[in-house]
């Protein structure tokens, strides 16, 4: 994550997510943004639809009114707006910048483990996702990514995770199986929850005691904001779209 990318519309969902979880599934969160310095690149420019207010605004309205304050009227992007704003309740912002150094990023890993103590999810949000086989660990850009044995670590001291991913140019449903194959067997796990989003998707990581918290939230969320985010399971049937499963006209919003 970067601040230039704060308050794009990728953003407004995930804020949305995490305060979803936090709220109505009343667990504990760890935001770890996995922060890396700002860049020249126009990413993060996606912020129109806090122009179109009647199109967007309704979806969640108090992060919608927190970010058009800042970015529209402020002109202010940095993620210290969101922490500072107590939207989302019950939860601890680690913001420290990581490197590409390896000895740094153990350092750095063992600090987030730290600071989960009282939390029951972690939130990952690399700038890219998981790690990809052209940078190894350590190596040049390797902040940008997780990798596998730092996600294997932090579900193993009991955490959920919920972990960012941006799409490549490859088939999406495709890509989005392969990650959650490639996770649930790193991680022996019986379920994964993908929310996809235009650009990106969320990786969603429950622990058993957690399962029900987890589940009650993405079916708020479905309620809210689908199409614009869309639920998978991968689970010992497969992969496959559960948005059938959850119908607005059959529940309220409370």
């Amino acid at each position: 994550m970067k601040h230039q990318y704060f308050g794009d519309i990728g953003d407004y969902k995930k804020f949305s997510i995490l305060k979803n979880l936090t709220k109505k599934g009343n667990l504990r969160l760890l935001v770890c943004w996995m922060l890396t310095p700002n860049d020249q690149k126009s990413d993060g420019s996606f912020v129109k639809y806090l122009l179109q207010t009647d199109e967007w605004r309704s979806f969640d309205p108090e992060i919608y009114r927190i970010l058009q304050e800042a970015i529209v009227r402020k002109k202010e992007r940095d993620l210290k707006i969101i922490e500072k704003s107590n939207i989302i309740p019950n939860t601890v912002f680690f913001s420290e910048t990581l490197t590409d150094s390896k000895h740094e990023r153990i350092d750095y890993f063992n600090k987030i483990k730290s600071s989960s103590f009282n939390c029951d999810i972690i939130f990952l949000d690399p700038d890219n996702g998981i790690e990809v086989p052209s940078i190894p660990y350590g190596k040049r850009n390797s902040s940008k990514y997780i990798y596998l044995h730092e996600i294997v670590e932090s579900y193993k001291i009991g955490r959920s995770l919920l972990v960012y991913q941006h799409f490549t140019r490859s088939n999406r449903i495709q890509f989005m199986s392969d990650i959650a194959k490639k996770v649930k067997e790193r991680l022996n796990v019986e379920k994964i929850y993908i929310l996809k989003m235009k650009n990106a998707f969320l990786i969603l990581i429950p622990q058993k005691p957690h399962l029900f918290s987890i589940e009650t939230s993405i079916q708020e969320i479905c309620i809210t904001w689908i199409p614009h985010i869309t639920p998978f399971l991968h689970d010992d049937s497969g992969f496959r779209d559960i948005s059938q499963n959850y119908k607005p006209n059959l529940f309220t919003n409370s």
